[in-house]
């Protein structure tokens, strides 16, 4: 069995890690690795809390503590959580799709959580990213930019969702790239639509 990842120097330089938050790192971890919890609990006693927030938001799957209820741990304030639903990596364990989606406070949030949550987070598929979202407006949105590799995310799925010609116009322009069913033409025939 190999061995879990740690935080490290290197680690927390790759995924954008500032300055002050990398001085910060070597002087309480002169030996360069930590966990994550042992980490977010230095941030926390020595007054940078928002230092923990960050690494909870961009830590990667697999480090040793970083666990959902790890992260959510150490967030501030509601509106911490909801985003920490939105940005936490797939693969974190406990992350879940319904772990998410509880903590997100309003039907804005949902619909963010919809549209944003990344691919490879269990349970959240086309279908359930689309009950998550209230209005036809919303729904219009999810179909111009949930990630491409959602299951059953087709072309055909994100264009039934638009209401009207302008909606099919603005998914032909937006619907990301490797789509299934996003042919040049199937894009082409939706934007030919906001002309009449």
């Amino acid at each position: 069995m190999t061995a879990t990842p740690e935080i490290t120097t290197e680690m927390l330089r790759s995924i954008g890690a500032c300055a002050e938050g990398m001085t910060f790192f070597a002087e309480h971890f002169p030996q360069a690795r930590a966990t994550f919890r042992a980490v977010a609990q230095a941030c926390v006693d020595h007054g940078k809390p928002e230092y923990a927030v960050w690494l909870a938001l961009y830590c990667p799957p697999g480090v040793r503590g970083a666990t959902w209820g790890a992260r959510l741990a150490v967030q501030r304030s509601a509106a911490e959580r909801a985003l920490l639903g939105v940005q936490c990596p797939a693969g974190v364990r406990g992350a879940t799709w319904v772990a998410r989606l509880a903590v997100q406070r309003s039907a804005a949030d949902r619909a963010r959580l919809g549209r944003h949550c990344p691919p490879g987070v269990r349970s959240a598929t086309w279908e359930a990213r689309l009950a998550a979202q209230d209005t036809a407006a919303d729904r219009a949105r999810l179909g111009r930019h949930c990630p491409p590799d959602v299951r059953d995310a087709t072309w055909e799925a994100r264009l039934a969702v638009q209401d009207t010609a302008a909606d099919r116009a603005l998914l032909g322009h937006l619907c990301p790239a490797g789509v299934r069913g996003a042919t040049k033409r199937a894009r082409a025939e939706a934007r030919s639509a906001e002309r009449f």
